[in-house]
C-alpha cells in the first residue's frame, strides 16, 4: 500500500481488524471441502456496487463496531486472512477458539436485542464495548427497576394519605385520586373497583359523611362510574341550595 493515504487505511484497518479479534466474530478454520473463500476486498465491493446499480438498491455503511448489533448473520463467510494480520502456527487449533466465539456470538446477539429497544439517549450511553450482554442487563435492571419500585411507593403513599377538604369540588378530588390509580395501573399495581370506590367514600370530609353512609348502605353494587355520577348530582344539589335567596317572613301586613 503505497498511496498517500496509505498510513491513515493501515490505522483504520488495524482498529476494525482489533474490534473483530476482540470480540471473536471471526474463528480460524481449514477451508471445508467445496467452500470458496472471498479474495479481494476491494474485488467484492465492486461486485456489490454492481448488483446495487442493476436492481437499483440503496446502498447503506455501517460501522464495523455495531454491524452485528442489527441481526444474526446465518450465513457461513470464508475469507483468506488480510496481509499483515495473518496468524500462524497453533494459535488457529487453539480448543478454546471455537467456545469463545461461540459465547462472544451469543453476547453479541444479547446485547443487540437489549440495544435494539432503547431510546437514542440510553443506547449512546449503553453501547459501549465494555458492556457484555448480562452486565448490560444487570445495570439497566438495577438502576431502572429501582427508580420504578420507589415511583409506586410514592403513588401508594400519595393515594393513602389523599384527605379531600370542605373548600374544593369533591368530583375534583375524586378525579385526583382516580388519577392516581391510574398511575399505579400504569405500574402494574392495578387496585380493585370496590376497593377504590370504598376508599374515595372513606376520604370525604365532613360535611359529606352522612351522604358517603348512604352510598355504603345502599343496596347492589357501587360502581365507580355510579360513584361519579352520584357525587356530581349531590355536588350540583348542594351549590344550588347555597345559591337560593333567602326569604324573611315579616308576617301580614
Amino acid at each position: 500500500m503505497a498511496s498517500l493515504e496509505a498510513k491513515q487505511w493501515k490505522e483504520t484497518f488495524k482498529s476494525e481488524m482489533d474490534f473483530i479479534v476482540s470480540n471473536g466474530t471471526r474463528v480460524l478454520v481449514d477451508l471445508p471441502p467445496g467452500c470458496t473463500t472471498i479474495g479481494s476486498r476491494l474485488t467484492t465491493i465492486w461486485v456489490l456496487i454492481a448488483l446495487t446499480w442493476v436492481y437499483n438498491l440503496p446502498i447503506h455503511q455501517m460501522d464495523v463496531k455495531t454491524t452485528f448489533f442489527y441481526g444474526e448473520l446465518e450465513e457461513e463467510i470464508y475469507m483468506d486472512q488480510p496481509e499483515g494480520f495473518v496468524v500462524h502456527c497453533n494459535k488457529r487449533k487453539d480448543p478454546k477458539t471455537a467456545e469463545i466465539a461461540q459465547w462472544t456470538e451469543r453476547d453479541q446477539i444479547g446485547r443487540g436485542a437489549i440495544l435494539s429497544v432503547l431510546s437514542n439517549t440510553f443506547f449512546n450511553v449503553y453501547c459501549s464495548d465494555s458492556y457484555a450482554a448480562k452486565s448490560q442487563w444487570d445495570e439497566l435492571d438495577r438502576k431502572y427497576n429501582t427508580e420504578e419500585q420507589g415511583l409506586k411507593k410514592y403513588y401508594v403513599s400519595k393515594l393513602m394519605r389523599y384527605h379531600m377538604v370542605e373548600d374544593r369540588s369533591i368530583a375534583e378530588q375524586t378525579h385526583e385520586i382516580i388519577n392516581l390509580e391510574h398511575a399505579l395501573a400504569d405500574a402494574e399495581m392495578k387496585l380493585p373497583e370496590k376497593f377504590l370506590v370504598m376508599s374515595i367514600v372513606d376520604k370525604f370530609p365532613k360535611s359529606w359523611e352522612n351522604f358517603g353512609m348512604t352510598l355504603k348502605h345502599q343496596k347492589g353494587r357501587l360502581s365507580l362510574d355510579d360513584l361519579m355520577i352520584a357525587i356530581s348530582i349531590e355536588e350540583e344539589h348542594r351549590n344550588q341550595t347555597h345559591k337560593m335567596p333567602l326569604s324573611i317572613n315579616l308576617g301580614p301586613i
